[in-house]
């Protein structure tokens, strides 16, 4: 993965062996452990195959406990009100 945001030109941010890109900088208010999100997300590969995303218009909201824990760790980088996109490794992913 971080070869392929080099190689693109992309900026990241690393947590817990999981890279994220910050689009907008939201609030200074960040989600902890036990914090539920809103969110509406697009999951693909890194070729672009999309393979779950929410429906359009649509958010959906989850507790960090309960979330992957690639996902958890980049929801915790991202602020409320921020957009970004989080690369996780297999290994952190279902």
């Amino acid at each position: 993965i971080e070869q392929y945001l080099i190689e693109n030109g992309i900026s990241y941010v690393t947590t817990s062996s999981v890279y994220v890109h910050i689009k907008n900088q939201g609030s200074d208010i960040y989600p902890g452990d036990g914090s539920t999100v809103e969110l509406a997300y697009t999951a693909a590969y890194l070729d672009g195959q999309v393979f779950d995303k929410t429906p359009e218009n649509t958010y959906i909201k989850i507790n960090l406990k309960n979330a992957i824990s690639g996902l958890a760790a980049g929801l915790k980088v991202l602020s409320k009100d921020s957009n970004g996109t989080i690369y996780i490794p297999s290994s952190q992913g279902y």
